[in-house]
C-alpha cells in the first residue's frame, strides 16, 4: 500500500543519513550534548565539504570585498590546486574614507582595565563633540562594552542601542529615520548595513574584532594548529575591512572611521599584506 511504501522510503532515507553521519563524525568534530532534546555536531573545518559547492560547475567565479587570500580561501574549501586571484583597487577616492587610529589603550580581554574603559568613553565623547551635528555608528564588539558606553558617556541623549539581536532592526530604523544626530552603539552591525549619506558620517571601532572563543567550534578551530591560528587572525582582518565600509557607500559619499584599540597599529603592520591595497592608501 502507499502508506507502507512512504514509511519504507522514510526509513531508508533515515538509514542513509545515519550511515553518512557515522562515516563523517570523528574526534575532530565539536559535540554539544548539553540539551537532552537536541544534540549538535559540527566539523572543526568544512574543507571536506567544499566539493558540495564546487562540483556543480566547470568554472566558478567568487567575488568579495573581503576574500583576502586565495590560498586560505581555497584551503578552507578543500581546493588544493592554485586558484587564479585578482585584486582590484577601490573606486572610492581615499580622501572620502579616512581611517584614523586614536589609541585608548590595550583593549584585549586580559589587559582591559577600568581606567582603559574610562579612557575609551572620554575619547568617544570627544569624537562625538567633533561630530556634534552628524549621525554615527559605534562598533562596540561586545554587549558589555556597548552597555558600558551607554551608561558612562556624557552624550547619553544622542546614543541609541539594543539589548539583543531581536531589537537590532528597530534600533537601526530609528537611526535612519531620525533627523537628530543620533549615534548607534552596537556589537553586531559590522556587516550587511548600508549607512550611506547622512545616515552616518563617522564610525568608531572600539577594539579589534576577534571572534569570541566561547563558541566551541571557534575555539577548537582557533587552537587546531597553524591554519586555525591563521584563520582566526584573518577573520579579524575581514571584520575590520567590513566595518570600515559601512558608512562610505559610493564615490560621492564620505565618512571617517576611528579605531581606538592601541593593538591595531601593530596588528596592521603584521597583517598588512592581507588587507586590501585600498585599505592602506
Amino acid at each position: 500500500t502507499k502508506p507502507l511504501m512512504f514509511e519504507l522510503l522514510h526509513y531508508q532515507r533515515l538509514e542513509s543519513r545515519l550511515k553518512m553521519f557515522v562515516d563523517l563524525v570523528d574526534e575532530t568534530w565539536v559535540r554539544e550534548l548539553d540539551n537532552p532534546e537536541k544534540w549538535t555536531f559540527k566539523p572543526t573545518f568544512v574543507r571536506r565539504f567544499g566539493h558540495l559547492l564546487t562540483d556543480h560547475a566547470d568554472k566558478i567565479l567568487a567575488m568579495s570585498a573581503t576574500l583576502l587570500s586565495a590560498k586560505d580561501w581555497g584551503w578552507n574549501l578543500g581546493i588544493d590546486e592554485a586558484v587564479p586571484f585578482r585584486r582590484s583597487r577601490s573606486t572610492f577616492p581615499k580622501e572620502i574614507r579616512p581611517i584614523v587610529p586614536v589609541p585608548a589603550g590595550d583593549l584585549s580581554y586580559k589587559a582591559t582595565t577600568p581606567e582603559t574603559m574610562a579612557m575609551v568613553v572620554r575619547i568617544i565623547d570627544s569624537l562625538m563633540d567633533k561630530h556634534s551635528n552628524e549621525k554615527g555608528l559605534i562598533h562596540a564588539i561586545s554587549y558589555p562594552t556597548a552597555k558600558y558606553i551607554m551608561e558612562n558617556s556624557r552624550h547619553q541623549d544622542r546614543l541609541i542601542s539594543h539589548g539583543d539581536a531581536g531589537t537590532r532592526t528597530q534600533a537601526l530604523d530609528r537611526l535612519i529615520a531620525s533627523d537628530s544626530p543620533l549615534v548607534l552603539v552596537s556589537p553586531s552591525f559590522g556587516r550587511g548595513i548600508d549607512l550611506f549619506g547622512d545616515r552616518a558620517r563617522f564610525q568608531i571601532i572600539v577594539k579589534l574584532p576577534f571572534m569570541q572563543l566561547r563558541d566551541k567550534q571557534t575555539k577548537k578551530r582557533r587552537y587546531s594548529g597553524k591554519m586555525g591560528e591563521r584563520w582566526f587572525v584573518l577573520e579579524c582582518v575581514r571584520a575590520i575591512v567590513q566595518m570600515s565600509g559601512r558608512i562610505v557607500r559610493s564615490e560621492n559619499d564620505f565618512g571617517i572611521t576611528y579605531i581606538l584599540d592601541s593593538r591595531f597599529e601593530r596588528f596592521y603592520r603584521q597583517m598588512k599584506s592581507d588587507f586590501p591595497s585600498w585599505f592602506s592608501e
